[in-house]
């Protein structure tokens, strides 16, 4: 019976070590995004009408900011903008035409505490409002997207994003801001 005390102490003498050091300090982590993207919204819904536009566009852009608050949450605003020359439209509108997408997101960061510093994929979930002048839409909608951050040095990175925002497929340049550390259990 005492063999068994003085392995149960053993046990959670290593067990608490152990606990220790894999506590780590996390830092808050800020994030500014700018960029631009390829098949945009408003090409996507001349596709899906059918109608043929005699299109002159400018790729859409977007600029987002993201907060790192948790090891594997962050909060964020994006703000989206795409703009078009149209003519020859079904409905004989002629005329330039521009998309805006904003909102807010979460997105949920992959690996916890950012093991590989240069690489940090992460899955998101946003709800965005979005405006269509040429259709005269507008409303807010849930979108997902999945996207990773890839880190070229301590400030400065690259970002891609797959999913719905200004653009399906959208490639930024980001600038990071570190904060206070915390422990982390």
């Amino acid at each position: 019976m005492r063999r068994f005390f003085i392995i149960i102490i053993a046990f959670l003498g290593v067990m608490s070590f152990s606990k220790a050091q894999e506590k780590k300090a996390f830092e808050h982590v800020s994030l500014i995004k700018v960029g631009s993207g390829f098949i945009g919204l408003l090409y996507l819904d001349e596709l899906a009408s059918g109608d043929q536009f005699g299109r002159e566009a400018l790729p859409p852009v977007s600029a987002s900011f993201e907060w790192r608050f948790k090891p594997r949450l962050s909060l964020g605003y994006y703000f989206g903008y795409e703009y078009e020359k149209l003519s020859g439209t079904t409905v004989g509108f002629e005329g330039p035409n521009h998309s805006i997408v904003t909102g807010v997101n979460m997105n949920f960061h992959i690996l916890r505490y950012q093991n590989l510093k240069w690489f940090d994929p992460y899955l998101g979930l946003s709800f965005y409002y979005y405006s269509f002048e040429l259709l005269t839409r507008n409303g807010f909608s849930p979108a997902y997207r999945i996207g990773s951050n890839f880190y070229i040095n301590e400030k400065w990175g690259a970002n891609m994003n797959i999913g719905v925002g200004a653009a399906l497929l959208e490639l930024n340049m980001l600038y990071k801001f570190q904060h206070k550390a915390d422990k982390i259990d």
